[in-house]
């Protein structure tokens, strides 16, 4: 098979290739977010769900070597089509998960065991969740945390300033990691740089002192808030994993080997990256940052109790010291000490020199400094006599932004510690996002199956038919007293009592017995086993199809320009059946034109049908025995009639069906049945004497 491009994609122009190339970074690209059914940047890229998704399927079935709508080949099959996979992906937790199953397609006969093969890890999977009981429900709850990775570009990235010639690359491989990057080459720091725009490359240690500065060139190094909030974007599938894991154990460790991939290198890097999430955003980045946070918040209440402190000391000193002198008196002195026309006195000097250093002694101790940073507060208080006394606002700002770069470095070593402890799980994210859809299906397949009592599905290449063992219609899943049904038409593994291959089936039996029903469930079963999924039914058997033709109850009569068209239509399934492998589904055409017509019409259909090998057929009609007159002998070997039989009513007035039908049997409509439960449930008068009396004719 030739590698799938994205022009030859059916319902693939050249606009539209321009469009996902433009929007998704070129053709490889595209291709990948189709095949791996990534519907959000598709949409944005086309503008529309509904496209994206029918590109989507599109891709999958081409990369498969069919189109989507091969199989479903009338409007009635696609509608069911669609009816049938979305009944199975109700089931999964997560949008991706149901995105990717109803962007399955059946496949025709020559791929549906290659694209049955290809979900089989999925179904056995499924069959594992049964077999093992795995918390289906819990899990699903878990898995609605998972969401398509996302890339969310971050608010900025410091400025990577060279101060040594790096390994070329290594920065390359960093840049491409960082789209965005600005990177300087200088011969010595940035004295203008804010501490947080800026890290140094920096193996020989010429960095100022805090300046955030690192020898490894890796994103959790030089960006590590753009490391955290990409993955912060991506949380949900962190959190998806490490809650699926506390629930189900075993069910991650089966999609993990389904993926290749080792659970517990998966969950350890999860733990970590969660750990990290949740210390960055409550700026849990570390001792040392919290301890500079806080002295460089505290910075300015300190500065201003001391600066209340130093007065309130002054004047308790000096009023100790000068108690001959009144407050006015004390004043005057300061004023002409200030002026310089009075000598300090000794007593009074020794005051203020004691306030000034006991005022720095405070400071240190109250904000925990180092010798180093108290010299930076040298000249805190000027230790000569003055009211009021106030802090030395410059060496206050020096002290103000060595703590913050002080702040800053130990921020940033907190991010990169953080960064580098996530980074893991950032690298991680699109094999835990495979994990956790591939989970996420396979328990959707496994509650589906369950819901339907599916256990076995064979598809028989060699076979040209359809077998059911206790099957229910979609619709009717889970629905109190269904009946299962179990049948067969045209050639498989399974041959019950009174059938012998027969490929042209004229369905008979009561209204409202499940004539169409069955049809439904056949169509199902096909459809979906086909598109390597789950069926309706505990046992089935496909001798797969290359088309399936549905053609559902004309709701009246027909106009002649609609009985132009539905005879077109019969002609191409004739035509089609003559070189492909057709199953066709006809519900009740005797509305079609008038009685003898309509029998007609369907009498040379069947009989075109039962000449060509590769079409089988289910047609539902209520002139059985007009049809059977028709067709020619030879035609009558290939063909069989069977029959849905309604006993009676129960005591609730409810048709009594076995909705099996029974092979070679032909079953009456039984509208006598109707008119009795209408005659029996209806309370007007006249509306009883009516039924009564029709029901006389009925029976007479």
């Amino acid at each position: 098979m030739q590698p799938l491009r994205l022009r030859s994609i059916p319902g693939v122009g050249e606009k539209l290739a321009t469009q996902l190339e433009a929007a998704l970074g070129g053709e490889d690209r595209a291709l990948q977010a189709l095949l791996d059914a990534e519907l959000p940047p598709v949409e944005e890229a086309l503008g529309s769900r509904r496209r994206a998704l029918r590109v989507i399927r599109a891709a999958r079935a081409a990369s498969q070597g069919y189109s989507p709508d091969e199989v479903a080949a009338t409007s009635d099959a696609a509608q069911l089509l669609r009816e049938s996979l979305e009944a199975v992906a109700r089931h999964a937790g997560s949008e991706p998960a149901r995105v990717y199953i109803e962007t399955l397609s059946p496949a025709p006969s020559g791929r549906a065991s290659a694209v049955a093969e290809a979900l089989a890890p999925l179904r056995s999977a499924a069959r594992r969740a049964l077999e093992e009981n795995w918390p289906l429900d819990r899990l699903r709850g878990a898995l609605q945390r998972l969401h398509w990775p996302r890339s969310c570009p971050p608010a900025r990235l410091r400025r990577l300033v060279l101060l040594a010639e790096p390994p070329r690359e290594a920065l390359r491989r960093l840049q491409g990691l960082l789209p965005g990057l600005r990177v300087e080459e200088r011969s010595e720091p940035d004295p203008d740089a804010e501490p947080g725009d800026i890290v140094y490359y920096d193996p020989h240690g010429v960095a100022p002192p805090g300046a955030p500065r690192t020898e490894a060139l890796e994103p959790w190094a030089v960006a590590p808030e753009a490391v955290l909030e990409q993955l912060a974007c991506n949380q949900g599938i962190v959190e998806a994993l490490i809650e699926a894991h506390r629930v189900s154990p075993q069910a991650v460790a089966e999609a993990a080997r389904i993926e290749g991939v080792d659970a517990q290198l998966l969950l350890d890097a999860a733990e970590k990256a969660w750990r990290a999430l949740e210390a960055y955003k409550t700026d849990s980045l570390g001792r040392d940052y919290a301890e500079a946070k806080q002295r460089l918040q505290m910075l300015d209440r300190v500065a201003t109790d001391l600066e209340v402190w130093l007065n309130e000391e002054a004047k308790r000193r000096l009023e100790e010291r000068e108690l001959r002198l009144t407050a006015a008196e004390l004043l005057k002195l300061l004023d002409s000490i200030a002026a310089g026309e009075t000598p300090v006195p000794p007593q009074l000097a020794e005051i203020f020199e004691d306030l000034a250093l006991e005022a720095e002694n405070r400071l240190a101790q109250a904000l925990g400094l180092t010798p180093e940073e108290a010299a930076l507060i040298q000249g805190l208080v000027e230790p000569r006599p003055s009211l009021p006394l106030e802090l030395n606002r410059e060496a206050l700002e020096r002290l103000r932004a060595h703590l913050a770069r002080r702040t800053e470095e130990a921020r940033y070593q907190g991010l990169a510690a953080l960064a580098r402890a996530a980074e893991p799980m950032l690298r991680l994210l699109p094999v835990a996002y495979r994990v956790l859809r591939s989970l996420d299906v396979a328990q959707a397949l496994a509650a589906f199956s369950r819901r339907a009592g599916h256990r076995s599905l064979v598809l028989e290449p060699g076979a040209a038919g359809v077998g059911i063992q206790r099957g229910l219609e979609l619709r009717l899943l889970g629905q109190p007293g269904a009946q299962p049904v179990s049948y067969t038409v045209g050639c498989t593994s399974y041959r019950p009592e009174g059938t012998s291959c027969e490929r042209i089936i004229i369905l008979t039996g009561a209204n409202s017995g499940g004539k169409t029903t069955l049809l439904r469930l056949v169509a199902e079963t096909v459809l979906l086993g086909q598109a390597g999924l789950p069926v309706p039914a505990e046992r089935a058997w496909i001798g797969p199809y290359d088309r399936l033709y549905f053609i559902s109850k004309p709701t009246g009569m027909l106009s002649a320009g609609a009985l132009e068209t539905l005879l077109r239509r019969l002609a191409e399934i004739v035509g089609e059946a003559e070189h492909r492998r057709v199953l066709v589904l006809v519900d009740e055409l005797e509305a079609v034109t008038e009685a003898n017509a309509a029998a007609r019409i369907v009498a040379a259909f069947a009989e075109e049908l039962a000449a060509r090998p590769g079409a089988t057929a289910v047609i539902v009609t209520h002139m059985a025995e007009e049809i059977m007159r028709l067709v020619s002998p030879e035609a009558r070997k290939t063909m069989r009639i069977d029959g849905i039989e309604a006993k009676g009513l129960d005591e609730n007035y409810n048709l009594i069906v076995d909705r099996t039908p029974r092979y070679r049997y032909l079953a009456r409509s039984t509208p006598e049945l109707v008119v009795r439960k209408l005659s029996a449930t209806t309370r007007r008068r006249r509306e009883k004497q009516f039924y009564q009396h029709l029901l006389e004719k009925m029976t007479a």
